[in-house]
Formats: C-alpha cells, sequence, structure tokens
C-alpha cells in the first residue's frame, strides 16, 4: 500500500504507508490509452499506463501504476449474483500496483462458489466494490472493478468465462476469447503476464 506524498527530487516516488522508505513506482506510469483488448498487444512491462478509478461518493479514489495481468468478463452466475449485473469485469493486477489516492476501502469477506470465499473491498460510505482478493492468490492480487475506473472503455475484456451460464441475450464479440468455464492461463495470457505472476508468487 502506498500514500501519494512526494519525496524530494524524485517526483514519480511515492512512500509506503507506515514506513520512510521510498517506494518507486512501476516503470512505465504515464497515460496511454489502449486501442484493443490487451490480448492483443504485446503486454510489455515498460509500456507507460496510468489509469485512476474510485467509488461512487469519491471517498475512494485509486490509481493503476502498470497495465493488468489479464482482463476476465465473468459470466458466472455468482458474479451475477453478486454484483447485480450479466456479468462481471474485473483486472487482474499485482496489489501492489494498486495506488491508494483517497480513502481506506472496508474488506467484507463474500461467499463464493469455491467455497473458499472472496474478500471484497468497498468503500464505507457509498458501498461501491472496488476490487476484491480471491484465496488463490489471496490480497497479493487484486481484481480491480473495470467500472469504477474513470476511464473503463480502456480496458475492454481479454477473455469470457463461464460462458456456459451467460445471460442469452447477451452477445460476445468476435475476435475475443470465450470459454464454458475456466481456463488455462498458459494458453491465453501473455508471456509476460505470467512472468510477473510467477514473480509475484515467488517474493
Amino acid at each position: 500500500m502506498y500514500t501519494t506524498d512526494r519525496l524530494a527530487g524524485d517526483p514519480r516516488a511515492v512512500k509506503p504507508v507506515g514506513t520512510n522508505r521510498a517506494a518507486t513506482v512501476p516503470a512505465g506510469a504515464a497515460t496511454r490509452p489502449l486501442t484493443g483488448p490487451l490480448a492483443e498487444q504485446p503486454m510489455n512491462a515498460e509500456l507507460p499506463f496510468l489509469a485512476d478509478g474510485g467509488c461512487a461518493c469519491r471517498a475512494i479514489r485509486y490509481q493503476l501504476v502498470s497495465r493488468p495481468l489479464f482482463v476476465h468478463c465473468c459470466h458466472c452466475r455468482w458474479c451475477q449474483r453478486e454484483g447485480g449485473a450479466s456479468f462481471a469485469l474485473n483486472a487482474m493486477i499485482e496489489s501492489d500496483r494498486v495506488l491508494r489516492l483517497a480513502g481506506e476501502p472496508v474488506p467484507v469477506l463474500t461467499p463464493s462458489a469455491s467455497g473458499r470465499g472472496q474478500t471484497i473491498l468497498r468503500c464505507p460510505t457509498c458501498q461501491v466494490a472496488v476490487w476484491s482478493h480471491y484465496a488463490g492468490a489471496g490480497a497479493a492480487i487484486s481484481f480491480v472493478r473495470v467500472g469504477t475506473l474513470d476511464e473503463p472503455d480502456r480496458l475492454p475484456p481479454d477473455i469470457h468465462i463461464y460462458t456456459s451460464s451467460r445471460q442469452p441475450w447477451v452477445v460476445l464479440p468476435a475476435g475475443v476469447p470465450a470459454v464454458p468455464e475456466y481456463y488455462d492461463r498458459h494458453a491465453y495470457w501473455p508471456a509476460t503476464s505470467l512472468e510477473r505472476r510467477e514473480a509475484l508468487l515467488r517474493a
């Protein structure tokens, strides 16, 4: 977790919360709009990318300081029930690349299809969900709700999952992978995203 306190002499450095040690924002933290699904572009962590977002009342503000690992559009009935919508759009990203600019979301333990639950982070005022953590990777990876970004159109889905339970009137776009249940990440993720995930799990 980081605060936005700038350090003298380095406008790109931030302070990790609760320490006096400087931490550098991951390389390439400058705005660069996407032109299509991430799967259609090289997922190079060095490419510049920034994306701001927050809750409805703006008490929570955050910033993604790199491209996400991958973007899921999930059509499972659990996501439909939890979100009250036809699908959930989540950007998977290392949690230390989610810069907290204002406010502190509160964790809400929520049941999941796996039986292991997920922790949804919500604004304590308006209760909007901004991201969540699943039991698999725990708090190390955040599933950021793409709809809470100021420009959510910058992160279209890389894959549609659990399409076997999608609403029948939802038309899936051509050219974007779609699977009836879950999938093998090695078959769909860019190599750089796989490398980032492995580095995270080794840390």
